[in-house]
């Protein structure tokens, strides 16, 4: 039998916020009182009413039953949710309960940092996107396990990149906040976000050689062109997937977004919080040659600043291509390893020689071991 589909208005009209906005207005008002046992009891309520409401809504992600899929909810939901665990976070840290404010401060990273799939990504079923690695432990581990590596934002190599890393230091805190005690809680839970960047036709995000001519990041990325390079192709549910358990204490998500290069943007000495576009999808214009497309996880369920994520299996390697000084031994260990792999049998394998036809600059690839 067939789901009948019904107008995505109609399932919009259906989520009634008014008694969680009712509580959500006595918490903020108590709070401005200074009653905060009391505003605890209210935002409490706000957030068990928010959480009647259908989440693939207040999400953000299309509707399963909605006859037009390509609609999505407006943010202000999603701002309704992340901006009543705001809330509670602050009147749980005021009470001296760090636990239970720092579970609420997680809760808003999970809510704030839902972000809508880039225009150029929604149609598509999947994504390629390029990795530049140093060879080692780490690649192995992703290639061997099927896995992706993400860091600590802390780890980057650009001291600035990301802004939280600065943000959230407490002495930059305590310069802005009048409220101490929320300090400690709110900038540990930023520990929980992960990163990893990746390089991609930021137009089609399909496969484009013309990306593996760049020198520069086979320098500063690909141990001085030593390494290798990792062409991914990464299905949509892998590069937008979120969870969350029934008593809230564990938060997952992971999200994809193109940087945006800036040449500058100041921050008010005022401002309170900070948003993950800011936090995480920014850098300084210098660093525009990368075409960098970053995928952001927030997990609280470790503060292990490196972890690892399994593909989906819809997401696959294509392609390894190998640095213009990658010696033999790494060619022929990742080539021994592929014929190992069964599900490896149909990776490219690739190599990166200098075209002195077009220039001593310019990079060309050819196929590796006359595949």
């Amino acid at each position: 039998m067939t789901k009948t589909k019904i107008p995505f208005e109609e399932i919009v009209e259906s989520q009634n916020a008014d008694e969680c906005l009712e509580h959500f207005g006595k918490a903020r008002t108590l709070y401005e009182q200074k009653e905060n046992r009391a505003a605890i009891i209210e935002i409490n309520k706000a957030i068990d009413s928010f959480n009647k409401l259908d989440e693939s809504i207040t999400l953000c992600f299309y509707h399963p039953d909605s006859t037009n899929e390509s609609l999505l909810y407006p943010n202000n939901t999603k701002h309704l949710a992340y901006s009543l665990h705001f809330l509670a976070a602050e009147l749980y840290a005021v009470n001296d309960e760090p636990e239970m404010s720092l579970m609420h401060y997680q809760a808003y990273h999970y809510y704030s940092s839902q972000t809508s799939v880039p225009d150029e990504m929604k149609e598509k079923d999947s994504v390629v996107l390029y990795s530049y690695r140093k060879f080692g432990e780490y690649v192995l581990g992703d290639i061997i396990n099927n896995q992706i590596t993400l860091c600590h934002p802390s780890m980057m190599n650009d001291p600035f990149d990301s802004i939280a890393n600065l943000w959230t230091k407490e002495e930059n805190l305590r310069l802005r906040c009048k409220e101490k005690k929320h300090i400690e809680p709110y900038s540990k839970s930023f520990n929980y976000f992960r990163i990893r960047s990746f390089v991609a036709d930021r137009k089609s995000y399909e496969s484009n050689d013309t990306l593996l001519k760049n020198i520069l990041m086979w320098s500063h990325y690909a141990n001085q062109h030593e390494g290798i390079c990792i062409k991914y192709r990464l299905s949509k549910y892998f590069i937008k997937s979120m969870e969350k358990i029934e008593d809230s204490s564990f938060f997952k998500l992971l999200s994809i977004k193109p940087i945006e290069y800036v040449p500058d943007f100041p921050i008010d000495e005022n401002q309170k919080s900070i948003d993950t576009n800011l936090a995480y999808f920014k850098k300084y214009e210098c660093w525009g040659y990368e075409s960098e497309v970053r995928l952001l996880c927030y997990d609280t369920s470790t503060d292990s600043k490196v972890i690892t994520i399994p593909l989906d299996e819809d997401s696959h390697i294509e392609e390894i291509v190998f640095g213009y000084r990658c010696s033999d031994m790494t060619k022929r260990t990742i080539r021994n390893l592929f014929m190992g792999i069964p599900d490896y049998k149909d990776v490219e394998l690739s190599q990166m020689v200098q075209d002195i036809r077009n220039g001593v600059y310019n990079l060309t690839k050819i196929k590796a071991f006359n595949q």
